[in-house]
């Protein structure tokens, strides 16, 4: 299944985003990474837990900053999983354009 993600663009990817940036900062940088989110009716954010498998992060009245991401009650230093809301991701492989 890993291999699945990886092929359909939506894998495993370490994303580098700015500190005290706002909501749609942070949704806009998620969307240029996983660019089939805009099918998926919305997002929720999830983190690893020692408690159970995965638990929501809790949306702020702000919605997710990435100074609200960094501190512990949102992400802190766990692993962020995105969860699509409304309708499941397309699996197809992404088509991959090489740049010579």
């Amino acid at each position: 299944m890993k291999r699945i993600l990886i092929e359909a663009g939506l894998g495993e990817k370490k994303l580098v985003i700015v500190k005290n940036k706002d909501a749609e900062y942070l949704r806009d940088a998620l969307l240029e990474h996983y660019p089939k989110l805009k099918d998926g009716g919305g997002y929720e954010l999830m983190r690893s837990s020692s408690r159970i498998l995965l638990e929501t992060v809790s949306i702020p009245s702000c919605g997710y900053t990435t100074h609200y991401m960094s501190d512990e009650s949102g992400l802190g230093s766990a692993i962020c999983y995105i969860r699509p809301l409304q309708a499941q991701l397309s699996l197809d492989v992404e088509e991959r354009i090489e740049v010579c």
